[in-house]
This record gives C-alpha cells, sequence and structure tokens, in this order.
C-alpha cells in the first residue's frame, strides 16, 4: 500500500473573520506595536527590548562570565585557538580528498584539448594595406602613436550600434596635436626626403582638420574615408623614415641577397584566349585582353625572399610564363628539383646584375610573426597557439613562394614558383584565418588589380614584368 505525506494544517478563519489586535505573543518586536492591519502605537518595551535581542518574543542574554575578566579573556583565548587548529585540520582533509579524487579519476578524466582556439579578434591584419602598414619598423614613436590613434578610429566606426564619437573625436585631436609638432615628426627623415616629408605631413594635417569635422556631424562615412587617406599619408612617412631592416640576418645566411625595405612591381598578364575580360575601372577604354597587377614585396618582414623575387622579376624569369590557376591560388613558374636541398639552397642567390646561371633553386622558408624583432627561418609558425604572422597569408591577393614538390617540413621553399593566394572568408577557420596559415611565408601583396585575378584562368600568361622600384635597396649581407 503507497503511502502519502499527510499535510496537517491549523484551521483557518473564515474570510468574513474581523481581525483583531494580536495578543502580546503574537507582537513581532520593534519600534511600533503593529497588528499587521493597524498601528496601536509605541511599544513602550522597545528599549528593553533594543538592548536585549529578540528571538520570537524571547529576549536572548548572553551568558554572564563567571570569575573574574582576565579568566574570561582567557578562555575565549583557547577557544580561539581550538577554532584555528580545526579549520587547518579542515583545510588539510579537503587538499587530501581533492588529491585523491584526482588519482581516482585517472584515465576518465578529460584528454588536454589538441588545439587553441583563437580568438576571433586576433590581433591579424585583414586587409593588404593594414598588413603592410603595420611590416614597417617604427622608427618615429611619435608617428606610430599617430597611427595608432588614426587606427582607434577606425576600430571603433565598426561599432554597429552608438557609436563613441566623443572617444574619436578625442583620439583625431590628439593625433592633430602630435602631427603639428612638425620637429617631433620629422625625426629620422634622412636627408634629402625632407621636402617629401614636409609635403606629406601638410597632406596628413589637412585630411586631420575634415576628419574633425566629419566626426564632429557624426558622418560615419566620411570619417572612414578621411581615416584611410590619413594612414596611407602616415604610412608614407614612416616609411622614409626606415633607412634599413631594424634587425641582422643570422651568419648562416650571409650570401644571400636581401631587400631592405619595399619594392614595387608590375605585372602585364594577358588572356590566352584573346578575350577582352578585364574592365580597368579608371580608364574608359572598355574590355581589355590585357591587364595589369601591382605587387608590393615587403622586404622589412621577408628580406630574402622579396630580394630573391625581386630579382627574378627584374632578370626576367616570369616573362611569358603561362599561369597554372585552381578556386584557391594563381600559379607562376617552375618547381625545381633538388636530390639535396642544404647543398643548393644557396646556389645563384646573386643580385639581379648577375644572374647569368638563373635564380636559386630552393630558399629557406622565412617569416615574421607578430611581436617579434627579426624573422624565423626553416620554421612554420603554430597559429593554434596564437603565433602569428606579421604578413597573413589570409589576405586576397597574398603573395607567397610555393613549397617544393618534395617538401615534408625540410624548411625550404621553391626559388622560382611564386602564387598568388586567392583568400575564401567561407572556408576559414574559427578565427577567419586559412587553414594554410603559418604555413607559407606571405612575401608581398596584390594591391591593384585584385578584379582581375578572380578573372585569370589556367593558360593565361605574364607577358610583361616591370620593377618600379626598389633595386637600389637590394644588398648583399
Amino acid at each position: 500500500m503507497a503511502a502519502f505525506p499527510v499535510l496537517y494544517t491549523k484551521s483557518s478563519p473564515s474570510l468574513t473573520h474581523k481581525e483583531g489586535p494580536l495578543s502580546g505573543q503574537d507582537i513581532i518586536r520593534g519600534a511600533y506595536v503593529n497588528t499587521a492591519s493597524k498601528d496601536v502605537g509605541i511599544d513602550p518595551n522597545y528599549g528593553k527590548y533594543k538592548s536585549e535581542p529578540v528571538v520570537g518574543n524571547a529576549p536572548i542574554r548572553p551568558p554572564a562570565c563567571e570569575g573574574n575578566p582576565q579568566q574570561g579573556q582567557q578562555q575565549l583565548g583557547q577557544l580561539q585557538q581550538h577554532l584555528a587548529a580545526a579549520a587547518r585540520q579542515l583545510a588539510k582533509a579537503t587538499t587530501c580528498v581533492a588529491a585523491a579524487a584526482v588519482l581516482a579519476l585517472g584515465s576518465a578524466a578529460p584528454p588536454p584539448a589538441e588545439a587553441v582556439l583563437n580568438n576571433p579578434r586576433a590581433p591579424v591584419a585583414r586587409t593588404a594595406d593594414v598588413a603592410l602598414r603595420r611590416s614597417i619598423p617604427a622608427f618615429n614613436t611619435d608617428v606610430r602613436e599617430v597611427q595608432n590613434r588614426l587606427e582607434a578610429i577606425g576600430f571603433k566606426l565598426r561599432i554597429p550600434q552608438r557609436k563613441p564619437w566623443q572617444s574619436m573625436g578625442d583620439d583625431a585631436a590628439a593625433a592633430a596635436a602630435l602631427v603639428a609638432n612638425r620637429q617631433l615628426m620629422m625625426v629620422g627623415v634622412l636627408p634629402g626626403d625632407e621636402e617629401k616629408a614636409a609635403a606629406l605631413l601638410d597632406d596628413i594635417e589637412a585630411v586631420l582638420v575634415r576628419l574633425a569635422r566629419s566626426i564632429e556631424v557624426k558622418d560615419a562615412e566620411r570619417t572612414s574615408i578621411r581615416v584611410a587617406n590619413s594612414l596611407e599619408g602616415v604610412a608614407s612617412l614612416e616609411l622614409l623614415q626606415a633607412p634599413g631592416l631594424p634587425y641582422q640576418l643570422p651568419r648562416a645566411l650571409a650570401g644571400y641577397p636581401i631587400l631592405a625595405g619595399r619594392a614595387v612591381v608590375e605585372l602585364t598578364v594577358e588572356k590566352a584566349t584573346g578575350e577582352e575580360a578585364f574592365v580597368d575601372q579608371n580608364s574608359g577604354d572598355g574590355p581589355q585582353k590585357q591587364t595589369k597587377l601591382v605587387m608590393v614585396l615587403d622586404g622589412f618582414s621577408a628580406p630574402i625572399t622579396a630580394a630573391n623575387l625581386a630579382a627574378n622579376f627584374q632578370a626576367g624569369v616570369y616573362n611569358g610564363t603561362p599561369l597554372s590557376v585552381s578556386g584557391v591560388s594563381v600559379l607562376a613558374g617552375e618547381a625545381a628539383e633538388l636530390e639535396d636541398v642544404d647543398a643548393a639552397s644557396v646556389v645563384n642567390a646573386a643580385s639581379p646584375a648577375d644572374r647569368r646561371s638563373g635564380p636559386p633553386a630552393a630558399l629557406p622558408l622565412e617569416m615574421l610573426a607578430a611581436g617579434d624583432f627579426e624573422p624565423v627561418y626553416r620554421s612554420t609558425l603554430d597559429v593554434r597557439s596564437g603565433e602569428l604572422p606579421v604578413l597573413p597569408l589570409s589576405i586576397y591577393g597574398a603573395v607567397a613562394m610555393a613549397h617544393l614538390p618534395d617538401y615534408s617540413g625540410s624548411g625550404y621553399v621553391s626559388g622560382t614558383q611564386f602564387f598568388i593566394y586567392k583568400f575564401d572568408r567561407t572556408q576559414a577557420g574559427l578565427a577567419g584565418l586559412s587553414f594554410d596559415e603559418g604555413e607559407f611565408g606571405v612575401v608581398g601583396y596584390i594591391v591593384k588589380g585584385l578584379d582581375a585575378v578572380s578573372k585569370l584562368e589556367t593558360g593565361d600568361r605574364i607577358v610583361a614584368v616591370e620593377v618600379v622600384s626598389g633595386l637600389d635597396k637590394i644588398t648583399t649581407t
């Protein structure tokens, strides 16, 4: 027979029962005597119960200490010591129980994670101009502070709802105050470039004035454009203040030419079918079968790789080269077959003017991690642990050297075969990074003609290449 709990209750008065004053036993003591329905005046015994705590209706009186006061203090001290000792024993017992529980779990405990997931706000550049700007060595800290203030405005502009216009105005004012101090801004400019630097500062100062106005009227579109224009001028100024590399290459790499700065290359590509598929938005010439891609090679982050690729371009290695196009890349050049990569790695690593026997077959993998002072060689980056490159692969138009055909972690890449990466955010990982991030050393980016990259097909050709600038920055270590 099932047993059911029985709820015993006192009988309740009817709803028509008229409540009267509570009895003395039912009164909850306070400054006033009340019956929950009407106030019956000041409690004459309030002072008594205030000095003697009350539980229910009975006052609580502390027990009197028998004996003299000194004996009471002694007893209190002994009690406190006993309590402290008991607390220590309890803590020790708890620790032992926890340790035993961990040992008892053994293999039942969850295994350690195999990967560290990156924060979606990982500090990696998302566009080519940002990556190239951040790769410039900060020789003038005041100019870099102007850059930081402007980038902060750009970040705050992405806040979707109530934008912090006051904070953006403060950043713009701080940047303008720094730019107004020409003596600080000109520090580090090389002799002969002072006039060019002064003109850049004039332009930056004028744009900052317009930027302050657009922030004042809360015009997000104009603010974004003027931030971008200001940052472009700041990057140009920083290049004038960067006389070379802020580090020295390892002795083991002596003999390789290096690019101590930037080089700009212009590639003319053509459709193999003769189709007029390329449209230049800045001209009214209509569709064309040829177009130009502008590439920036960054020697600050990859000095050996950038110098080698610039020398290849200057020597005409890729003139007439057909392209191999896939969904993820545009590949140019032929891969070299190597039996001994280590022995052949520095062969023909000569300057652009002395490449009679051709370019080197292999180069050491070269990458500069964010926060490091110099590149690492023959080693990939552990992106899963937060090691991020200054020049990310996860940007549409990134340029890198291809792996060797027999690449198996040897630490060497092709000295002739390069590719343009067609990054697709929809195929990226958690942090918006390519799954190949950290495996390839990016040497630069396509900064103009990105629309044409998506129209290239296998069989299209590189017709001609011109190194517009930067050859004078190639030196031998």
